[in-house]
Protein backbone atom coordinates (compact mmCIF):
# COMPACT_ATOMS: atom_id res chain seq x y z
CA UNK A 1 0.00 0.00 0.00
CA UNK A 2 2.66 2.22 0.96
CA UNK A 3 4.84 1.55 -2.52
CA UNK A 4 1.58 2.30 -4.22
CA UNK A 5 0.60 5.84 -2.42
CA UNK A 6 4.43 6.59 -3.32
CA UNK A 7 4.28 6.10 -6.85
CA UNK A 8 0.83 8.57 -6.84
CA UNK A 9 2.76 11.03 -5.03
CA UNK A 10 5.71 10.80 -7.75
CA UNK A 11 3.71 11.05 -10.61
CA UNK A 12 1.77 14.28 -8.85
CA UNK A 13 5.15 15.79 -7.96
CA UNK A 14 6.19 14.88 -11.62
CA UNK A 15 3.11 16.04 -13.69
CA UNK A 16 3.12 19.29 -11.27
CA UNK A 17 6.34 19.82 -12.52
CA UNK A 18 6.06 19.37 -16.30
CA UNK A 19 3.14 21.57 -15.72
CA UNK A 20 5.09 24.23 -14.05
CA UNK A 21 7.31 24.03 -16.79
CA UNK A 22 4.63 24.23 -19.93
CA UNK A 23 3.75 27.22 -18.58
CA UNK A 24 6.84 28.71 -18.54
CA UNK A 25 7.70 27.77 -21.92
CA UNK A 26 4.29 28.72 -22.80
CA UNK A 27 4.48 32.16 -21.42
CA UNK A 28 7.95 32.83 -23.42
CA UNK A 29 6.50 31.87 -26.81
CA UNK A 30 3.50 34.03 -26.22
CA UNK A 31 5.59 37.10 -25.02
CA UNK A 32 8.42 36.15 -28.38
CA UNK A 33 5.38 35.62 -30.78
CA UNK A 34 4.00 39.07 -29.51
CA UNK A 35 7.32 40.57 -30.25
CA UNK A 36 8.69 39.07 -33.07
CA UNK A 37 7.69 41.84 -35.96
CA UNK A 38 5.70 40.45 -38.55
CA UNK A 39 6.05 41.44 -41.92
CA UNK A 40 2.75 42.87 -43.10
CA UNK A 41 2.00 44.76 -39.98
CA UNK A 42 6.05 46.41 -39.47
CA UNK A 43 5.53 47.51 -43.43
CA UNK A 44 1.95 48.44 -42.41
CA UNK A 45 2.89 50.66 -39.70
CA UNK A 46 6.38 52.03 -40.79
CA UNK A 47 4.99 52.41 -44.49
CA UNK A 48 1.38 53.91 -44.37
CA UNK A 49 0.93 56.68 -41.93
CA UNK A 50 -2.60 56.84 -40.10
CA UNK A 51 -4.64 59.55 -40.71
CA UNK A 52 -3.44 62.48 -38.66
CA UNK A 53 0.10 60.86 -37.96
CA UNK A 54 2.84 63.11 -37.81
CA UNK A 55 4.78 60.50 -39.99
CA UNK A 56 6.42 61.80 -43.20
CA UNK A 57 7.08 59.79 -46.31
CA UNK A 58 9.29 61.16 -48.71
CA UNK A 59 12.22 63.11 -48.48
CA UNK A 60 16.10 64.21 -50.09
CA UNK A 61 18.30 61.35 -51.90
CA UNK A 62 21.42 60.73 -53.85
CA UNK A 63 21.24 57.89 -55.78
CA UNK A 64 23.03 56.66 -59.09
CA UNK A 65 20.58 55.83 -62.54
CA UNK A 66 20.99 52.46 -64.38
CA UNK A 67 22.83 54.70 -66.83
CA UNK A 68 25.49 55.18 -63.72
CA UNK A 69 24.69 59.09 -63.58
CA UNK A 70 24.11 60.50 -60.12
CA UNK A 71 20.51 61.98 -59.45
CA UNK A 72 18.71 63.14 -56.67
CA UNK A 73 14.90 64.01 -55.69
CA UNK A 74 15.20 67.12 -57.91
CA UNK A 75 16.50 65.15 -60.89
CA UNK A 76 12.87 65.10 -62.79
CA UNK A 77 11.19 69.29 -62.14
CA UNK A 78 7.75 69.35 -62.57
CA UNK A 79 7.26 65.46 -63.03
CA UNK A 80 5.46 62.96 -60.48
CA UNK A 81 6.95 60.63 -59.26
CA UNK A 82 6.07 57.34 -59.07
CA UNK A 83 8.47 54.76 -56.41
CA UNK A 84 8.94 51.68 -55.68
CA UNK A 85 11.56 49.87 -53.59
CA UNK A 86 12.33 46.17 -54.47
CA UNK A 87 15.11 44.02 -55.51
CA UNK A 88 16.34 42.45 -58.61
CA UNK A 89 16.23 38.73 -57.02
CA UNK A 90 12.98 38.85 -56.12
CA UNK A 91 11.04 36.31 -57.04
CA UNK A 92 7.60 37.67 -58.09
CA UNK A 93 6.36 40.80 -56.26
CA UNK A 94 8.87 42.80 -57.69
CA UNK A 95 8.43 41.84 -61.06
CA UNK A 96 4.65 42.20 -61.29
CA UNK A 97 4.68 45.25 -60.02
CA UNK A 98 6.94 46.49 -62.35
CA UNK A 99 5.30 45.26 -64.94
CA UNK A 100 1.66 46.81 -63.52
CA UNK A 101 3.30 50.00 -63.64
CA UNK A 102 4.45 49.80 -67.12
CA UNK A 103 1.06 48.65 -68.35
CA UNK A 104 -0.52 51.67 -66.65
CA UNK A 105 1.97 54.27 -68.20
CA UNK A 106 1.36 52.50 -71.51
CA UNK A 107 -2.40 53.00 -70.52
CA UNK A 108 -2.32 56.86 -70.11
CA UNK A 109 -2.21 59.50 -72.64
CA UNK A 110 1.28 60.30 -73.79
CA UNK A 111 0.86 63.75 -72.24
CA UNK A 112 -0.13 62.44 -69.13
CA UNK A 113 2.31 60.01 -69.39
CA UNK A 114 4.94 62.50 -69.89
CA UNK A 115 4.32 64.07 -66.26
CA UNK A 116 5.43 60.57 -64.39
CA UNK A 117 8.71 58.82 -63.51
CA UNK A 118 8.56 55.50 -62.19
CA UNK A 119 11.36 55.06 -59.88
CA UNK A 120 12.77 51.69 -59.25
CA UNK A 121 14.37 52.00 -56.05
CA UNK A 122 16.43 48.79 -55.29
CA UNK A 123 16.96 47.73 -51.26
CA UNK A 124 19.60 45.17 -52.03
CA UNK A 125 22.27 47.57 -53.38
CA UNK A 126 25.02 45.07 -52.80
CA UNK A 127 24.10 42.48 -55.68
CA UNK A 128 21.73 45.57 -57.86
CA UNK A 129 25.12 46.98 -59.61
CA UNK A 130 24.26 49.86 -61.74
CA UNK A 131 24.83 47.15 -64.77
CA UNK A 132 22.47 44.92 -62.75
CA UNK A 133 19.78 47.31 -62.66
CA UNK A 134 20.07 48.26 -66.29
CA UNK A 135 19.80 44.84 -67.63
CA UNK A 136 16.80 43.78 -65.17
CA UNK A 137 14.96 46.54 -66.08
CA UNK A 138 15.51 46.23 -69.78
CA UNK A 139 13.66 42.89 -69.54
CA UNK A 140 10.29 44.98 -68.65
CA UNK A 141 10.83 46.71 -72.36
CA UNK A 142 10.01 50.51 -70.87
CA UNK A 143 12.37 53.07 -71.67
CA UNK A 144 10.36 54.92 -68.82
CA UNK A 145 11.55 52.69 -66.01
CA UNK A 146 14.50 54.59 -63.73
CA UNK A 147 16.29 52.23 -61.77
CA UNK A 148 18.33 53.81 -58.45
CA UNK A 149 20.94 52.05 -56.73
CA UNK A 150 23.65 53.28 -54.67
CA UNK A 151 25.75 52.82 -51.15
CA UNK A 152 24.54 50.86 -48.38
CA UNK A 153 24.45 53.92 -46.73
CA UNK A 154 22.66 56.39 -49.29
CA UNK A 155 19.75 52.98 -49.51
CA UNK A 156 19.62 53.10 -45.92
CA UNK A 157 19.12 56.63 -46.17
CA UNK A 158 16.06 56.93 -48.30
CA UNK A 159 14.80 53.38 -47.01
CA UNK A 160 14.11 55.05 -43.93
CA UNK A 161 12.89 58.62 -46.03
CA UNK A 162 10.12 56.14 -47.04
CA UNK A 163 9.89 54.29 -43.71
CA UNK A 164 10.50 50.90 -46.26
CA UNK A 165 10.46 47.63 -44.32
CA UNK A 166 12.95 45.03 -45.26
CA UNK A 167 13.44 41.40 -43.42
CA UNK A 168 16.43 38.98 -44.04
CA UNK A 169 16.31 35.06 -43.78
CA UNK A 170 17.25 34.18 -40.16
CA UNK A 171 21.24 34.45 -39.78
CA UNK A 172 22.05 34.97 -43.25
CA UNK A 173 22.26 38.49 -45.05
CA UNK A 174 19.89 37.49 -47.64
CA UNK A 175 16.40 39.62 -47.92
CA UNK A 176 13.68 37.59 -47.34
CA UNK A 177 10.86 40.40 -47.56
CA UNK A 178 10.23 43.71 -47.72
CA UNK A 179 6.92 46.09 -47.44
CA UNK A 180 5.54 46.90 -51.11
CA UNK A 181 4.41 49.47 -51.87
CA UNK A 182 3.94 52.00 -55.04
CA UNK A 183 3.72 55.55 -53.50
CA UNK A 184 2.64 58.58 -55.86
CA UNK A 185 5.00 61.87 -54.97
CA UNK A 186 4.02 65.07 -55.92
CA UNK A 187 6.32 67.20 -58.52
CA UNK A 188 7.31 69.33 -54.81
CA UNK A 189 8.13 65.68 -53.31
CA UNK A 190 4.02 65.30 -51.23
CA UNK A 191 3.04 62.22 -50.66
CA UNK A 192 -0.35 61.41 -52.93
CA UNK A 193 -1.47 58.10 -52.82
CA UNK A 194 0.02 55.18 -51.17
CA UNK A 195 -1.00 51.39 -53.72
CA UNK A 196 -0.29 48.11 -52.05
CA UNK A 197 0.36 45.37 -53.88
CA UNK A 198 -3.44 44.40 -54.07
CA UNK A 199 -4.31 47.53 -55.99
CA UNK A 200 -5.19 46.47 -59.70
CA UNK A 201 -4.11 48.15 -62.76
CA UNK A 202 -7.38 49.62 -63.58
CA UNK A 203 -7.30 51.14 -59.79
CA UNK A 204 -3.88 52.47 -60.00
CA UNK A 205 -4.54 54.25 -63.69
CA UNK A 206 -8.00 55.94 -62.86
CA UNK A 207 -6.23 56.95 -59.15
CA UNK A 208 -3.11 58.98 -60.90
CA UNK A 209 -5.14 59.90 -63.91
CA UNK A 210 -6.78 62.19 -61.22
CA UNK A 211 -3.78 63.98 -60.84
CA UNK A 212 -2.01 63.95 -64.14
CA UNK A 213 -4.93 65.32 -66.11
Amino acid sequence: MMKLFLQILTIAIVGFLLGGQMAVWQGRYQRSSHNAPKVAEVGTVKSVPEKGSPAHIGGAFSLIDQTGAAVTEKSWPGQYKLVYFGYTHCADTCPATLQKIVGVLQQLDPLEASKIVPLFITVDPARDTVITMAEYLSRFHSQRLVGLTGSAAQIAGVQKAYHVYTGKKDGTESLDSHSAYVYLMSPDGKLLQVFDSDTSAQDLLVKIQKYVK
